[in-house]
C-alpha cells in the first residue's frame, strides 16, 4: 500500500468526508491499523521491529499523529 497520509486519513473518514471536530493527540493501535487498512497484528509487528514510533503509556502503545503520518510518506512499514 503506498497512499499518502492526506489520502489515508481521507479513508478513515468515510464516503461523507467528515472530518471529526477534534482530532484525540494520541492514535491507539486500533486507529492506526483503520488507517492502514491493516490488522491490529500488523501495527503491533511495525512496533516490535521499530519501523513505527510508540509512546507507552504504562502497558499501552499510544502513536502520535505525525510519527505515523511519517512511517505512510516515507514508506518504511512496507519493507518486512
Amino acid at each position: 500500500m503506498s497512499c499518502k497520509w492526506t489520502q489515508c486519513e481521507r479513508d478513515a473518514r468515510g464516503a461523507e468526508g467528515n472530518a471529526p471536530t477534534e482530532e484525540p493527540p494520541l492514535l491507539t493501535v486500533a486507529d492506526v491499523a483503520k488507517l492502514l487498512a491493516v490488522p491490529k497484528s500488523t501495527v503491533y509487528r511495525l512496533v516490535r521491529r521499530r519501523q513505527l514510533e510508540t509512546v507507552r503509556l504504562g502497558r499501552y502503545f499510544r502513536f502520535q499523529r505525525s510519527a505515523v503520518r511519517d512511517c505512510i510518506n516515507n514508506g518504511r512499514w512496507i519493507h518486512d
